[in-house]
């Protein structure tokens, strides 16, 4: 018999050929490897899934589906709904994951028994002038022992929070911040 996977991380995709390998180098330096990782094409016109396939080898966790054109959050729930892991760990294309993220994550969510969603910390990506200016401008500074606010794609839950809430709704933004409230009224929030 299969063991089912404890965490499915579930990642939209839509023509990210510049940042895919970056992003796949990060889940493979996680210290607490996801038991599968679910990519979601939502209609690339570039060679997004082409380099995923080529990136991930042969390494079984990696799953790739060809939703066709998807706004963010149907692409999140084809990827939640297709996952098989009792827990869902959500991130997006264009990001880079400290190596102990998902481990942050766990830990936190063991830590806090009964605990249904826990989200964690992230920091923008500042290389040039305008991301350093639009990080200012818009991420709150980081705390001592705290978040810098909640974020979809920094996030831990249960499957059955996701499902209880009714998904994400089929938007091109606020998706997230939607969801997060419908799936906080189901839940114990960390």
């Amino acid at each position: 018999m299969n063991k089912q996977p404890g965490i499915s991380l579930i990642i939209p995709v839509f023509n990210e050929s510049k940042t895919i390998a970056e992003l796949i180098a990060t889940i493979n330096k996680q210290s607490l490897p996801p038991d599968e990782i679910i990519l979601t094409d939502a209609g690339s016109t570039d060679n997004t899934v082409a380099l995923i396939k080529q990136l991930s080898g042969n390494d079984q966790r990696f799953r790739i589906i060809e939703a066709g054109r998807a706004m963010p959050g149907k692409a999140r729930n084809i990827g939640a709904e297709n996952a098989r892991g009792e827990w869902l760990a959500f991130t997006d294309a264009g990001i880079r994951l400290a190596d102990d993220w998902l481990m942050n994550l766990e830990k936190k969510a063991r830590e806090n028994n009964g605990a249904d969603i826990v989200y964690g910390n992230y920091s923008p990506v500042t290389d040039n002038l305008f991301t350093k200016c639009a990080a200012i401008a818009y991420v709150p500074p980081l705390q001592p022992a705290a978040i810098r606010e909640k974020f979809i794609a920094s996030c831990l839950l249960k499957k059955d929070i996701w499902k209880k809430a009714g998904g994400f709704p089929d938007w091109r933004a606020a998706e997230d911040l939607i969801f997060m409230e419908k799936a906080e009224e189901q839940s114990n929030v960390v």
